[in-house]
C-alpha cells in the first residue's frame, strides 16, 4: 500500500526563500538583538547610530526604485515638459512670493531647534545625538551633553547632508522647506493637471495657500511640511498601483513608504494602513514578483530602528505639557473636536485652517453623497488615511486647535480640504474651471492679507524669545564666550558654547579651568520669561544670581523679556 508525502518546494525555489526569511526576519532580529543587548552605558550610542546608518541606507536604496519608476514612465520627457512645465514656474515664482511676504523663522524652539540639534550632530559626528551643552576647547566646540532625540530623524538625516555639501548653516531647514513648498505644490499642479484640466490645476496651488496654515509651516522650520509630501507621494504611489498593479510600481510604493515611515511618529501606522488598503483593494498582491519580494523582505529591516526609538519616545520627560495625562485616549478626541469643528468651518479670515475652503468643499461633496454616487476605490486609498491621521491627531493629548503650536499636526487634513473645492470641477467639467480659478485668485487675497498682516497666526512666545536671543548673540556673541541659560540647546545650534543652569552648577570646575586657559573669556547668564517653567529640567537662573556676583550687560524689553548678566570670574 502506497502512501503520498506532501508536496516539497522544488529544490530551485526553497533557497530563495530561506533567503527572504532570513533578509525579512533574521538580520532585523539580529539588528534588535544588537541593539537591546548593549550594556546601559552604551545602548543610546548605538541606537543613535542606527538612527544614522539606517536611514542612510534607507534612502540609498529607496532611490533607484524611483529612478526604475521614471525610466518606466508613459510620456516623453518633452511631453512632460510641455505639460507641466508652466506648473513648474508656477510653483517657484508662488513659492518666491511667500518667502517674500513671510520670512522663513523658527516659530516652535522645542520642535524645530531641536530637529536642527540633531541635524547638526548628523553632520559633525554620523549619530542622530542632539548638542544640549557645549563647552570650547582650543578653538573647538565640544560638545559635553548630548541626547538622542524622539523624533524620526530623516528630515535631520536630509539638512545633515545639506550641512555637509554647503557647510554648516542654521537655516538650512528653512532653505528646505521652500523647495518643498515648491515641490508641494508642483505636486498639486501636475495631479490635478492630468486629471481636470489647465484652470483647475493653476486654481490647485493657489487653494493650498490660501489656507494660512499651509504657508506657516512651509515657512518654519519643522518637519511637517516634509512629512507631508512624503504622505502625498506615497498615497498617489498606492494610487498607481491600484491602476496598474505591476512591479515598479510596488517597488515604488514600498520605497516611498520606508522614507515616510521615518519622517514623522505616526507614519508607520499610515504605510500599514494604506498598505492594508491595497491589499484589500486587489485580494491579494497582483503583480508582485521576485523583485517586490525581495524589496519587501528589506522592509522589516529598513524599520527595525524605529521599535526602540518609539520605546525611547515614550520618555514622559519628552512631554512636559501632559503633565501625567495619557498620550493618547478617547477623552481627549471627546475635548478637542467641537473646538476642532468650530476652527475648521469657521469663515473669517483671521485664522489659520481652510474655512471657506472647507465649506466650498462641503458644499461639492454631499449633493454626490446624496446622489448615493459610489466613492472610487482610488479615493478611498485617500479619503481613509487622511481621516484616521486626524482622528489620531484629535485622540491626542495635544491635539487642541485652540493651542496654535498643535495645527501644524492637522497639515495634511488642511492640504485636502483646501484642494476639496476641485469637485466642482469633477462634476460639473471643465466649465467650472474658469469660475474656481477666480475663486482662488479671490480666496488667496482674502487669506492672504490676513496672515501678512500678522492676524491669521500668533506670534509665539518662543519665536519672540529665540528673535531676542539672536540679536543678543550677534551683538555680545565672540570667541571664548559661555552662554549659561535655559535656551542653551537653541544657542548650541548657533555654534555658542552654551550649558544650562544644572549644567553650569555641576561643571563649574570645568568652566573656571577653561577660564585659566583662556578658553573661557566671559561667562554670560540669559534670564529669560520662560525659566521657571523649565526650572525643573534645567536649573533656575535666579541661584546663580544669588550665589555669584554679576553685572547687568543689557536688558531687552516687550511681552517676554530677557536679561543678560555678565558673571564675574
Amino acid at each position: 500500500m502506497s502512501t503520498s508525502e506532501p508536496a516539497r518546494p522544488a529544490p530551485s525555489r526553497l533557497v530563495p526563500r530561506l533567503l527572504l526569511a532570513g533578509l525579512a526576519l533574521g538580520l532585523p532580529v539580529a539588528l534588535l538583538a544588537w541593539l537591546w543587548q548593549a550594556p546601559p552605558a552604551s545602548y543610546l550610542l548605538r541606537l543613535a547610530g542606527c538612527l544614522y546608518w539606517v536611514p542612510v541606507g534607507v534612502v540609498t536604496l529607496a532611490l533607484p526604485a524611483l529612478a526604475w519608476r521614471w525610466h518606466r514612465r508613459s510620456d516623453r520627457l518633452a511631453v512632460l515638459l510641455v505639460r507641466y512645465g508652466p506648473g513648474a514656474l508656477l510653483a517657484v515664482a508662488l513659492a518666491a512670493l511667500v518667502v517674500q511676504l513671510v520670512p522663513p523663522q523658527f516659530r516652535v524652539q522645542f520642535d524645530e531647534t531641536c530637529l536642527l540639534g540633531v541635524s547638526q550632530g548628523m553632520h559633525t559626528q554620523r549619530l542622530a545625538v542632539m548638542a544640549t551643552a557645549a563647552l570650547p576647547y582650543d578653538g573647538t566646540l565640544v560638545p559635553v551633553e548630548q541626547m538622542v532625540d524622539k523624533r524620526p530623524p530623516l528630515f535631520a538625516l536630509v539638512v545633515s547632508v545639506m550641512h555637509d555639501l554647503l557647510g554648516y548653516d542654521r537655516r538650512h531647514p528653512l532653505w528646505l522647506n521652500t523647495g518643498l513648498l515648491a515641490g508641494a505644490l508642483f505636486l498639486a499642479f501636475a495631479v490635478v493637471r492630468r486629471r481636470l484640466g489647465a484652470a483647475a490645476a493653476v486654481s490647485a496651488p493657489l487653494l493650498l495657500l490660501a489656507v494660512p496654515l499651509v504657508t506657516v509651516v512651509a515657512t518654519s522650520g519643522g518637519f511637517e511640511l516634509f512629512a507631508v509630501v512624503l504622505f502625498g507621494g506615497l498615497l498617489a504611489a498606492a494610487i498607481d498601483v491600484h491602476l496598474r498593479p505591476e512591479p515598479v510600481r510596488w517597488c515604488t510604493f514600498l520605497a516611498i513608504g520606508v522614507l515616510y515611515a521615518w519622517s514623522r511618529y505616526e507614519a508607520l501606522p499610515m504605510f500599514a494602513l494604506v498598505a492594508a488598503l491595497l491589499w484589500w483593494g486587489h485580494r491579494g498582491l497582483p503583480g508582485f514578483d521576485r523583485r517586490c519580494w525581495f524589496a519587501a523582505a528589506l522592509v522589516p529591516l529598513a524599520l527595525a530602528p524605529l521599535l526602540p526609538l518609539a520605546v525611547h519616545a515614550r520618555d514622559s520627560n519628552f512631554y512636559p505639557e501632559a503633565a501625567g495625562r495619557s498620550l493618547v485616549a478617547l477623552q481627549h478626541g471627546l475635548l478637542h473636536l467641537p473646538p476642532f469643528l468650530r476652527a475648521w468651518f469657521d469663515p473669517t479670515a483671521a485664522h489659520a485652517l481652510p474655512g471657506l475652503s472647507a465649506w466650498l468643499g462641503a458644499g461639492a461633496a454631499l449633493p454626490w453623497l446624496w446622489q448615493r454616487r459610489t466613492i472610487g476605490y482610488a479615493a478611498l486609498l485617500v479619503l481613509v488615511p487622511v481621516l484616521a491621521l486626524s482622528l489620531l491627531v484629535l485622540f491626542w493629548f495635544y491635539g487642541d486647535v485652540r493651542e496654535p503650536t498643535a495645527l501644524r499636526l492637522f497639515l495634511p487634513a488642511a492640504c485636502l480640504s483646501a484642494l476639496s473645492p476641485l469637485l466642482l470641477v469633477a462634476r460639473f467639467g471643465a466649465r467650472a474651471g474658469g469660475s474656481l480659478l477666480l475663486f482662488a485668485l479671490g480666496l488667496l487675497a482674502y487669506r492672504g492679507g490676513a496672515l501678512v498682516d500678522g492676524e491669521a497666526f500668533p506670534r509665539l512666545q518662543v519665536e519672540q524669545i529665540t528673535d531676542a536671543l539672536d540679536g543678543l548673540v550677534q551683538r555680545h556673541g565672540h570667541d571664548g564666550a559661555l552662554w549659561v541659560g535655559s535656551p542653551a540647546q537653541y544657542l548650541v545650534t548657533q555654534r555658542q558654547a552654551a550649558l544650562s543652569v544644572l549644567s553650569f552648577q555641576h561643571r563649574y570646575a570645568d568652566v573656571q579651568a577653561l577660564q585659566r586657559q583662556r578658553d573661557v573669556r566671559t561667562v554670560y547668564l540669559v534670564v529669560t520669561s520662560i525659566d521657571r517653567a523649565m526650572a525643573p529640567a534645567f536649573g533656575d537662573a535666579a541661584m546663580v544670581l544669588r550665589a555669584r556676583p554679576c553685572t547687568l550687560v543689557e536688558q531687552v524689553d516687550g511681552r517676554h523679556p530677557i536679561t543678560l548678566y555678565r558673571l564675574s570670574p
